[in-house]
Protein backbone atom coordinates (compact mmCIF):
# COMPACT_ATOMS: atom_id res chain seq x y z
CA UNK A 1 0.00 0.00 0.00
CA UNK A 2 3.04 1.99 0.89
CA UNK A 3 4.19 2.00 -2.78
CA UNK A 4 0.65 2.53 -4.13
CA UNK A 5 0.67 5.89 -1.73
CA UNK A 6 4.35 6.81 -3.10
CA UNK A 7 2.90 6.11 -6.98
CA UNK A 8 0.45 8.59 -6.80
CA UNK A 9 1.75 11.17 -4.85
CA UNK A 10 4.64 11.23 -7.91
CA UNK A 11 1.90 11.66 -10.66
CA UNK A 12 0.33 14.19 -8.63
CA UNK A 13 3.82 16.12 -8.36
CA UNK A 14 3.85 15.38 -12.23
CA UNK A 15 1.28 16.44 -13.20
CA UNK A 16 1.53 19.82 -11.25
CA UNK A 17 4.90 20.21 -12.78
CA UNK A 18 3.58 19.43 -16.37
CA UNK A 19 0.93 21.79 -15.67
CA UNK A 20 2.93 24.76 -14.59
CA UNK A 21 5.28 23.95 -17.79
CA UNK A 22 2.61 24.26 -20.07
CA UNK A 23 1.85 27.94 -18.38
CA UNK A 24 5.08 28.79 -18.55
CA UNK A 25 5.18 27.88 -22.23
CA UNK A 26 1.92 29.76 -22.88
CA UNK A 27 2.70 32.77 -20.94
CA UNK A 28 5.86 33.01 -22.90
CA UNK A 29 4.33 32.41 -26.23
CA UNK A 30 1.90 35.62 -25.13
CA UNK A 31 4.97 37.51 -24.14
CA UNK A 32 6.92 37.05 -27.74
CA UNK A 33 3.35 37.16 -29.91
CA UNK A 34 3.34 41.12 -28.42
CA UNK A 35 7.07 41.29 -29.24
CA UNK A 36 6.42 40.39 -32.45
CA UNK A 37 3.39 43.11 -32.83
CA UNK A 38 5.50 45.93 -31.50
CA UNK A 39 7.99 45.15 -34.30
CA UNK A 40 5.49 45.19 -37.01
CA UNK A 41 4.01 48.18 -35.69
CA UNK A 42 7.75 49.61 -36.15
CA UNK A 43 8.84 50.67 -32.57
CA UNK A 44 11.98 48.45 -32.54
CA UNK A 45 13.29 50.10 -29.15
CA UNK A 46 10.00 48.75 -27.30
CA UNK A 47 10.24 45.20 -29.32
CA UNK A 48 13.87 45.13 -28.08
CA UNK A 49 13.15 45.41 -24.95
CA UNK A 50 10.00 43.09 -24.90
CA UNK A 51 12.00 40.38 -26.43
CA UNK A 52 14.82 40.57 -24.50
CA UNK A 53 12.14 40.87 -21.56
CA UNK A 54 11.36 37.24 -22.76
CA UNK A 55 14.34 35.58 -22.30
CA UNK A 56 14.54 36.91 -18.88
CA UNK A 57 11.56 35.71 -17.71
CA UNK A 58 11.02 32.61 -19.97
CA UNK A 59 14.51 31.23 -20.29
CA UNK A 60 13.54 27.15 -20.29
CA UNK A 61 10.82 27.85 -22.62
CA UNK A 62 10.80 26.94 -26.50
CA UNK A 63 9.91 30.87 -27.16
CA UNK A 64 12.93 31.71 -25.43
CA UNK A 65 15.90 30.99 -28.01
CA UNK A 66 13.62 32.80 -30.98
CA UNK A 67 13.23 35.85 -28.60
CA UNK A 68 16.66 36.08 -28.18
CA UNK A 69 17.36 35.74 -32.23
CA UNK A 70 15.38 38.04 -32.77
CA UNK A 71 17.17 40.90 -30.52
CA UNK A 72 20.00 39.74 -31.84
CA UNK A 73 18.54 40.49 -35.10
CA UNK A 74 17.47 44.16 -33.93
CA UNK A 75 20.69 44.92 -32.29
CA UNK A 76 23.28 44.22 -35.19
CA UNK A 77 22.92 47.34 -37.16
CA UNK A 78 24.29 49.27 -34.18
CA UNK A 79 25.57 46.83 -31.90
CA UNK A 80 27.69 43.76 -34.26
CA UNK A 81 29.80 42.24 -31.34
CA UNK A 82 26.72 42.02 -29.08
CA UNK A 83 24.70 40.55 -31.78
CA UNK A 84 27.29 38.22 -32.67
CA UNK A 85 27.52 36.90 -29.10
CA UNK A 86 24.01 36.77 -28.89
CA UNK A 87 23.85 34.41 -32.06
CA UNK A 88 26.32 32.19 -30.18
CA UNK A 89 24.40 32.07 -26.94
CA UNK A 90 21.14 30.83 -28.95
CA UNK A 91 23.40 28.13 -31.11
CA UNK A 92 25.07 26.77 -27.93
CA UNK A 93 22.11 27.27 -25.08
CA UNK A 94 19.38 26.08 -27.08
CA UNK A 95 21.32 23.47 -29.56
CA UNK A 96 18.13 21.19 -30.67
CA UNK A 97 15.83 24.48 -31.48
CA UNK A 98 15.13 25.45 -34.63
CA UNK A 99 16.77 28.93 -34.24
CA UNK A 100 20.12 27.04 -33.43
CA UNK A 101 21.12 26.42 -37.39
CA UNK A 102 20.12 30.08 -38.52
CA UNK A 103 21.88 31.61 -35.38
CA UNK A 104 25.37 29.25 -36.22
CA UNK A 105 25.12 30.29 -40.02
CA UNK A 106 24.47 34.35 -38.61
CA UNK A 107 27.69 34.04 -36.64
CA UNK A 108 28.99 32.63 -40.16
CA UNK A 109 28.04 35.71 -42.06
CA UNK A 110 29.44 38.07 -39.69
CA UNK A 111 32.60 36.55 -39.82
CA UNK A 112 32.78 36.21 -43.49
CA UNK A 113 32.12 40.61 -43.70
CA UNK A 114 35.31 40.73 -41.40
CA UNK A 115 37.34 38.44 -43.73
CA UNK A 116 38.21 36.48 -40.60
CA UNK A 117 39.38 33.02 -41.12
CA UNK A 118 37.32 30.50 -39.11
CA UNK A 119 34.26 31.54 -41.24
CA UNK A 120 34.15 28.43 -42.72
CA UNK A 121 34.20 26.34 -39.30
CA UNK A 122 30.89 27.84 -38.91
CA UNK A 123 29.46 27.12 -42.22
CA UNK A 124 30.49 23.61 -41.69
CA UNK A 125 29.10 22.95 -38.09
CA UNK A 126 25.32 23.92 -39.97
CA UNK A 127 26.21 21.55 -42.58
CA UNK A 128 27.35 18.65 -40.30
CA UNK A 129 25.22 19.10 -37.68
CA UNK A 130 21.94 20.38 -39.30
CA UNK A 131 21.52 18.31 -42.10
CA UNK A 132 18.37 18.79 -44.36
CA UNK A 133 17.83 22.14 -43.02
CA UNK A 134 17.07 25.26 -45.34
CA UNK A 135 20.51 26.74 -43.09
CA UNK A 136 22.56 23.87 -44.09
CA UNK A 137 21.56 24.18 -47.91
CA UNK A 138 22.33 27.69 -47.57
CA UNK A 139 25.90 27.10 -45.68
CA UNK A 140 26.40 23.89 -48.05
CA UNK A 141 26.26 27.36 -51.29
CA UNK A 142 28.22 29.67 -49.12
CA UNK A 143 31.01 26.85 -48.90
CA UNK A 144 30.93 26.07 -52.50
CA UNK A 145 32.00 29.82 -53.55
CA UNK A 146 34.22 29.63 -51.06
CA UNK A 147 36.25 27.24 -52.44
CA UNK A 148 35.42 28.85 -56.15
CA UNK A 149 37.44 32.06 -54.57
CA UNK A 150 39.97 29.70 -53.36
CA UNK A 151 40.53 28.36 -56.59
CA UNK A 152 39.72 24.75 -55.17
CA UNK A 153 36.95 24.05 -58.36
CA UNK A 154 36.85 20.46 -57.84
CA UNK A 155 35.64 20.88 -54.32
CA UNK A 156 33.87 23.84 -54.74
CA UNK A 157 31.80 21.40 -57.67
CA UNK A 158 31.08 18.54 -55.32
CA UNK A 159 30.11 20.86 -52.38
CA UNK A 160 27.40 22.70 -54.83
CA UNK A 161 25.60 19.50 -56.21
CA UNK A 162 25.57 18.56 -52.38
CA UNK A 163 23.87 22.17 -51.86
CA UNK A 164 21.37 21.50 -54.91
CA UNK A 165 20.54 18.37 -53.33
CA UNK A 166 19.24 19.19 -49.88
CA UNK A 167 15.58 20.23 -49.45
CA UNK A 168 15.22 23.95 -49.21
CA UNK A 169 14.36 27.01 -51.74
CA UNK A 170 14.80 26.96 -55.32
CA UNK A 171 16.45 30.11 -55.72
CA UNK A 172 19.32 28.54 -53.79
CA UNK A 173 19.42 25.29 -55.44
CA UNK A 174 19.33 27.05 -58.95
CA UNK A 175 22.01 29.45 -58.15
CA UNK A 176 24.29 26.33 -56.72
CA UNK A 177 23.53 24.22 -59.53
CA UNK A 178 24.92 27.85 -61.72
CA UNK A 179 27.46 28.68 -59.43
CA UNK A 180 28.27 23.83 -60.14
CA UNK A 181 28.41 25.16 -64.02
CA UNK A 182 31.03 28.00 -63.62
CA UNK A 183 33.38 25.47 -61.27
CA UNK A 184 33.28 23.60 -64.12
CA UNK A 185 33.80 26.26 -66.81
CA UNK A 186 36.72 27.77 -64.30
CA UNK A 187 38.56 24.64 -64.58
CA UNK A 188 38.21 24.38 -68.03
CA UNK A 189 40.00 27.52 -68.46
CA UNK A 190 42.85 25.98 -65.88
CA UNK A 191 43.45 22.98 -67.60
CA UNK A 192 41.72 23.06 -70.63
CA UNK A 193 40.06 20.10 -70.48
CA UNK A 194 37.28 19.58 -72.82
CA UNK A 195 35.05 17.23 -70.47
CA UNK A 196 34.99 20.15 -68.16
CA UNK A 197 33.82 22.20 -70.78
CA UNK A 198 31.21 19.75 -71.83
CA UNK A 199 29.97 19.22 -68.00
CA UNK A 200 29.79 23.30 -67.86
CA UNK A 201 28.01 23.82 -71.01
CA UNK A 202 25.62 20.76 -70.08
CA UNK A 203 24.45 22.47 -66.72
CA UNK A 204 24.47 25.86 -67.29
CA UNK A 205 22.33 25.27 -71.01
CA UNK A 206 19.90 23.30 -68.60
CA UNK A 207 18.91 25.70 -65.48
CA UNK A 208 15.83 26.96 -67.49
CA UNK A 209 15.03 23.17 -67.56
CA UNK A 210 15.61 22.26 -63.82
CA UNK A 211 14.38 26.28 -61.95
CA UNK A 212 12.09 27.82 -64.67
CA UNK A 213 10.61 29.88 -61.94
CA UNK A 214 14.33 31.60 -61.26
CA UNK A 215 14.60 34.26 -63.83
CA UNK A 216 17.53 35.36 -62.59
CA UNK A 217 19.48 32.32 -62.29
CA UNK A 218 18.74 31.52 -65.90
CA UNK A 219 19.46 34.87 -66.87
CA UNK A 220 23.02 34.56 -64.64
CA UNK A 221 23.48 31.12 -66.84
CA UNK A 222 23.35 32.63 -70.25
CA UNK A 223 25.71 35.17 -68.98
CA UNK A 224 28.35 32.43 -68.10
CA UNK A 225 27.65 30.63 -71.56
CA UNK A 226 28.15 33.98 -72.81
CA UNK A 227 31.53 34.51 -71.12
CA UNK A 228 32.14 30.54 -71.43
CA UNK A 229 32.07 30.81 -75.39
CA UNK A 230 34.23 33.71 -75.57
CA UNK A 231 36.86 32.47 -73.66
CA UNK A 232 37.41 29.44 -75.40
CA UNK A 233 39.19 30.91 -78.16
CA UNK A 234 40.67 28.35 -80.30
CA UNK A 235 38.91 25.44 -78.62
CA UNK A 236 35.40 27.50 -79.35
CA UNK A 237 34.50 24.44 -81.53
CA UNK A 238 32.29 22.98 -79.43
CA UNK A 239 29.98 20.96 -80.62
CA UNK A 240 32.08 20.34 -83.99
CA UNK A 241 30.87 24.26 -84.85
CA UNK A 242 33.11 26.84 -86.09
CA UNK A 243 34.66 29.32 -84.19
CA UNK A 244 32.33 32.59 -85.82
CA UNK A 245 28.95 30.42 -84.98
CA UNK A 246 30.06 29.62 -81.50
CA UNK A 247 30.87 33.77 -81.24
CA UNK A 248 27.53 34.83 -82.79
CA UNK A 249 25.96 32.44 -80.15
CA UNK A 250 27.55 34.28 -77.61
CA UNK A 251 26.49 37.27 -78.69
CA UNK A 252 22.87 36.35 -79.31
CA UNK A 253 22.96 35.24 -75.92
CA UNK A 254 24.29 38.29 -74.19
CA UNK A 255 22.15 40.15 -76.02
CA UNK A 256 19.03 38.23 -74.99
CA UNK A 257 20.36 38.01 -71.19
CA UNK A 258 20.62 41.96 -71.98
CA UNK A 259 17.15 42.14 -72.96
CA UNK A 260 15.75 40.46 -70.23
CA UNK A 261 17.93 42.66 -67.60
CA UNK A 262 16.65 45.42 -69.16
CA UNK A 263 12.54 44.36 -68.58
CA UNK A 264 13.56 42.89 -64.82
CA UNK A 265 15.53 46.55 -63.97
CA UNK A 266 12.57 48.43 -65.53
CA UNK A 267 10.08 46.21 -63.59
CA UNK A 268 11.76 45.81 -60.09
CA UNK A 269 14.42 47.96 -59.89
CA UNK A 270 13.04 51.40 -61.26
CA UNK A 271 15.80 53.31 -59.46
CA UNK A 272 18.40 51.73 -61.28
CA UNK A 273 21.24 54.41 -62.49
CA UNK A 274 20.52 55.66 -65.90
CA UNK A 275 24.20 54.87 -66.92
CA UNK A 276 23.41 51.18 -66.12
CA UNK A 277 20.13 51.18 -68.12
CA UNK A 278 21.50 52.76 -71.14
CA UNK A 279 24.59 50.38 -71.04
CA UNK A 280 22.25 47.22 -70.86
CA UNK A 281 19.65 48.76 -74.13
CA UNK A 282 22.96 49.48 -76.45
CA UNK A 283 23.87 46.12 -75.99
CA UNK A 284 20.54 44.68 -76.36
CA UNK A 285 19.90 46.62 -79.49
CA UNK A 286 22.98 46.69 -81.60
CA UNK A 287 25.55 43.70 -81.68
CA UNK A 288 28.59 44.59 -80.23
CA UNK A 289 32.41 42.62 -80.20
CA UNK A 290 33.32 42.41 -76.72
Amino acid sequence: SRAIVNTLVVLAVSARCLAAVAAEERAAATALSQARQVLKQGDRAQAKALFLDVCRKYPNTRQAPAALLSHAHLVLPTDPALAETEFRTVATSYPVSPEAPRAWLRVAYLRLKTNEADAPIYLRIVADQYPGTVAAQEALFRLGRLSIRDKDYEKAAEILEAAEQVPGSDWTKSQALVHTGEAHMFTFLATRDRAELDKAAAILLHVEDKYPKQPRSIMQGRVDIARLYAFVGQAADHGRRPRSTMLLAATRSLRWTAKLWCTYATILTPTISPRCMSRLKTLRCSPRTW
